[in-house]
C-alpha cells in the first residue's frame, strides 16, 4: 500500500515538474516576435491583419497545391510501376488503379467548391 502511494506520488510530482517547466518555456516562447513569411498564393498574402476567412481560403488553396504534387507524384510512380511490370497482369493492373485513383482524387477535390456551390452559395464566400 505504501508503494502504491508512493508511486502516486512521484508520478504527480514529476508530471507536476515537467508541466511547470513547459509553462515556463511557453512564457519564454510568448516573449519573442515571429517573423515569419508565407509565399504568396494567388492573389492571398498572409499578414498580420488578415481575417479568418482569408487565412481559411489561404488554408484551402494551399492544400489544393499540395493536393496537386501528391497527385503529380503518384501518377509518376504509376507510370514508373506501369514501365517496369514487364506485362505482369498483376503489376500493370495496380499500376492503372494508382495512376486512375490520383486523377480521380483531384478531380473530387476539385468539384468540392462546385458541390458547396451547388448546396448553398453561401457556404463558399466566407464571410462572417
Amino acid at each position: 500500500m505504501k508503494q502504491k502511494i508512493y508511486r502516486i506520488c512521484k508520478t504527480v510530482i514529476l508530471k507536476g515538474a515537467t508541466l511547470l517547466m513547459l509553462l515556463i518555456m511557453a512564457k519564454n516562447a510568448l516573449a519573442v516576435s515571429l517573423i515569419l513569411d508565407y509565399p504568396k498564393i494567388g492573389d492571398l498574402d498572409i499578414e498580420e491583419t488578415t481575417s479568418i476567412p482569408g487565412v481559411i481560403k489561404y488554408i484551402y488553396l494551399f492544400s489544393i497545391g499540395i493536393a496537386g504534387i501528391t497527385a503529380l507524384l503518384s501518377i509518376i510512380i504509376g507510370a514508373f510501376q506501369y514501365v517496369t511490370s514487364a506485362g505482369s497482369p498483376d503489376k500493370v493492373k495496380d499500376a492503372k488503379d494508382r495512376i486512375f485513383s490520383a486523377i480521380i482524387g483531384v478531380i473530387i477535390l476539385l468539384a468540392s467548391v462546385l458541390i458547396l456551390r451547388t448546396i448553398n452559395p453561401d457556404l463558399v464566400s466566407l464571410q462572417f
